[in-house]
């Protein structure tokens, strides 16, 4: 069985597909991590949720249609342009909030704790791995999508996907698994202490 063959996401992609498509910000490795991402959401219940690099919102769109209607989605994306595409196709659901800022500014200023972080862009999260981690649940996990390494990208690219690659596998504190699928995926969750309440 193809993963691609039976993929039903979420209809509002349509118009946001559409209106980001000469930007060529849409591509089927995207659409894969956002099934997934829709999955993995479904089984937070109803805990905070963190997007860091929201974009126009494909990502978005996705991890809404599997949230539980009482979460909470905070997604951020540092360009006003893209951001005003996501709040425009999905504003509407009380659920998100999308906060044009740079993520080092929003992880200083949120005290909360998160059981699923989504990240599709390691230059944004590279300097900041640090703070995004310990923003993550006790059992909470943080996919990364985007470190397969493309022809196209810059050196500044290549560099923070690498990099954000290997600093997860050091990190003691985590369960990580690499998969070798879609644009690259790493799947990080945090252990649970033995003892610890």
């Amino acid at each position: 069985m193809f993963d691609t063959d039976n993929l039903v996401l979420p209809s509002v992609l349509q118009g946001i597909t559409t209106t980001t498509e000469s930007l060529e910000l849409t591509m089927a490795d995207e659409m894969r991590l956002g099934s997934l991402l829709r999955t993995l959401v479904a089984s937070r219940a109803d805990a905070p949720v963190l997007q860091l690099g929201a974009g126009s919102g494909v990502l978005t769109a996705c991890l809404l249609d599997g949230m539980h209607p009482g979460g909470k989605l905070d997604a951020i994306e540092p360009d006003t342009g893209l951001a005003e595409v996501a709040g425009r196709f999905l504003g509407r659901d009380s659920r998100l909030a999308i906060h044009s800022a740079a993520p080092v500014d929003f992880l200083e200023d949120t005290p909360r704790e998160y059981g699923l972080i989504a990240v599709n862009q390691a230059e944004l999260v590279a300097p900041v791995l640090g703070q995004v981690l310990s923003k993550l649940a006790d059992g909470g996990m943080a996919v990364f999508g985007g470190l397969v390494v493309q022809e196209d990208w810059t050196a500044d690219q290549r560099s923070a996907a690498e990099e954000v690659g290997s600093r997860l596998q050091l990190r003691s504190e985590l369960h990580v698994t690499a998969l070798d699928w879609a644009s690259g995926v790493m799947i990080a969750a945090r252990r649970h202490v033995r003892g610890s309440e």
